[in-house]
């Protein structure tokens, strides 16, 4: 006897926004087959969200879907891309905050060339970047892979 081929679902999106996360979502918060109170609750919620922080909602509910799943459905190796660029980013932002003003054309500050000239000072903040790199780095593998 031959098995039964599994179609995959074809997801509908919601009326409002035309988005099928949303459209999944409400058929998560539907209870007892009442579509129509999960869709005034979720719409509902979104106006408030517009009121108060005068932002578009669906961007903050992607961004809050994003974070919650993107963890379950990412390979290991995937995640430890995500805890380098974790630990990358305020590296990246002191070091352009630094050069900015510099590439724009005006003067480096008196302080940034005497501290860069020195060794002692830099090296001892170098060993401070290293380790709360070490630190944040270890919490992100922590957090992506268990």
């Amino acid at each position: 006897m031959r098995k039964k081929r599994k179609f995959k679902r074809e997801h509908e999106p919601d009326v409002q926004y035309d988005n099928i996360t949303i459209g999944r979502f409400i058929n998560y918060l539907m209870k007892n087959g009442k579509k129509s109170t999960a869709e005034k609750t979720l719409y509902r919620t979104f106006d408030d969200i517009r009121k108060e922080t005068k932002t578009e909602p669906l961007a903050i509910f992607e961004k809050a879907i994003d974070e919650f799943v993107h963890k379950e459905r990412c390979p290991a190796s995937e995640h430890w891309l995500h805890a380098l660029l974790f630990i990358l980013h305020p590296i990246t932002f002191v070091a352009a905050g630094l050069i900015w003003p510099i590439a724009q054309g005006a003067p480096a500050p008196e302080w940034l060339t005497s501290w860069l000239s020195q060794k002692e000072p830099l090296a001892l903040f170098l060993r401070g970047q290293f380790t709360a790199m070490a630190c944040f780095m270890t919490y992100q593998i922590v957090y992506w892979n268990f």
